[in-house]
C-alpha cells in the first residue's frame, strides 16, 4: 500500500500572514488568488512501530503562491509575509497593459456596486412589504410605525455608503 504525504515549509511570519492578513496585491491592491505548486520528491520506505511492517510513502513538497489577476504577478507566501518582494519586472508592463488592468478593475468595481445596490434594494422592498402586511394584519399602525423608520434609516445609510 502506498500512501501520500504533503510537506509545507512555512515560516512563523508566513503562518501569521496566511491566517491573519488580507491577501491584497502590493502593487495594485487587488484581491490575490491562492494557488499551490506541488513537487514530487520521491518514494520512501517507512517502518511502522514494530519494525516488522513497512509501508511506502510518496512525498510531495507544496509551495503556496498568490496570483494577481490584474497585474499578472505571482508572489510566494514568504515574499508577502516578509515584505521582500522582487519588483524587478514591474517596469516591464507597458502603458497599454496598465491602462487595461485599471479599466478591468474599474469595471469590476462598477459591477460590484450595481449588484450590491440591487441586493439591498431587494431587501428594502421585502422589508417594506413586511411592514405593510404587519399594518394590515394587526389593524393597528403601531407595528408599521416601529418598522418603517428603521427601514428608512437603513436605506439612507446604505445610499450614503454607496456614494463614498
Amino acid at each position: 500500500m502506498i500512501s501520500k504525504t504533503n510537506s509545507y515549509y512555512i515560516s512563523p511570519k508566513g503562518i501569521s500572514y496566511l491566517v491573519l492578513k488580507k491577501k491584497k496585491c502590493p502593487l495594485c491592491k487587488a484581491k490575490l488568488v491562492k494557488t499551490k505548486e506541488k513537487k514530487y520528491t520521491g518514494i520512501e520506505k517507512e517502518y511502522l512501530m514494530d519494525n516488522l511492517n513497512t509501508r511506502y510513502v510518496e512525498n510531495y513538497d507544496i509551495k503556496i503562491f498568490y496570483n494577481c489577476d490584474f497585474c499578472n504577478k505571482s508572489y510566494s507566501l514568504e515574499e508577502l509575509a516578509t515584505g521582500k518582494i522582487n519588483n524587478s519586472n514591474i517596469n516591464e508592463r507597458t502603458p497599454e497593459e496598465i491602462k487595461k488592468s485599471d479599466e478591468k478593475m474599474q469595471n469590476e468595481l462598477v459591477k460590484y456596486k450595481k449588484t450590491r445596490k440591487f441586493i439591498f434594494r431587494l431587501i428594502y422592498s421585502v422589508f417594506f412589504v413586511v411592514a405593510f402586511l404587519s399594518y394590515f394584519a394587526e389593524g393597528s399602525i403601531i407595528p408599521f410605525l416601529m418598522i418603517f423608520p428603521i427601514a428608512i434609516i437603513l436605506m439612507v445609510s446604505f445610499e450614503w455608503s454607496i456614494r463614498k
